[in-house]
């Protein structure tokens, strides 16, 4: 049986529908921009540091914490213009960020204990010390996805892809995809990996508007 709409009181007043919804935050996929060229960067001391943490540098292996509480000391890298442009604000550098010094303290002002910093010893080629740079960690890791609400390719243990059978669970996000995070999750984050996507860092649209004015950050739309 269909029910038919009551008759509107002409003595009732119409509520603002846009009053009391809480406007859906946006998230944002952080990059850095690939156009820029190639940085002048010559790392002095990588082997020294090698040697002591006894596996790659600047790669975070699967399941390892995230920081450097291991490294012997702190990398040492000359900016040499002859070898290509200046560092930016922020840019690869392995698995972790390189960044300048007023990127640093922005991070710090928007959530400090999202991040791990070393502070690199920066020299120029004439052997004069060059401007303050870090190597930067995003730590915090959430398991912030709803697959239920989500489209999204998930790779579980014992899964063939790419020819080879995948030992842990990871999302698939190379084709069209749509990632819908936890509100309960998320919930006081400016910034976080995904747990089964670590390498995919995901920021807030404050994150976002903040950076404006930095240089070689990009971002894009978290769903394809």
């Amino acid at each position: 049986m269909q029910i038919a709409p009551k008759a509107k009181d002409p003595n009732s007043v119409t509520a603002n529908p846009k009053v009391g919804n809480k406007k859906q935050q946006k998230f944002w996929k952080i990059d850095w921009n690939s156009s820029t060229g190639r940085e002048g960067l010559e790392f002095l001391n990588e082997k020294l540091i090698l040697e002591a943490l006894g596996r790659p540098v600047l790669h975070v292996l699967g399941g390892e914490e995230r920081g450097f509480k291991n490294f012997p000391e702190a990398p040492k890298l000359l900016f040499d213009k002859k070898l290509g442009r200046p560092p930016l604000d922020l840019g690869p550098f392995g698995d972790y960020w390189l960044i300048s010094d007023r990127t640093k303290v922005l991070f710090e002002s928007l959530q400090a204990n999202a991040f791990s910093f070393l502070k690199c010893d920066i020299v120029l080629r004439d052997g004069s010390t060059g401007p303050q740079y870090w190597l930067c960690d995003v730590s915090t890791i959430l398991d912030a996805v709803d697959e239920e609400k989500s489209i999204v390719d998930i790779i579980m243990p014992g899964d063939r892809d790419l020819n080879r059978v995948a030992t842990y669970k990871r999302y698939k996000l190379i084709m069209n995809y749509e990632l819908m995070l936890k509100d309960d999750v998320v919930a006081g984050h400016q910034i976080f990996r995904l747990t089964y996507s670590p390498h995919y860092i995901v920021c807030t649209d404050i994150f976002k508007k903040s950076c404006k004015g930095l240089s070689g950050f990009q971002f894009n739309k978290l769903s394809n």
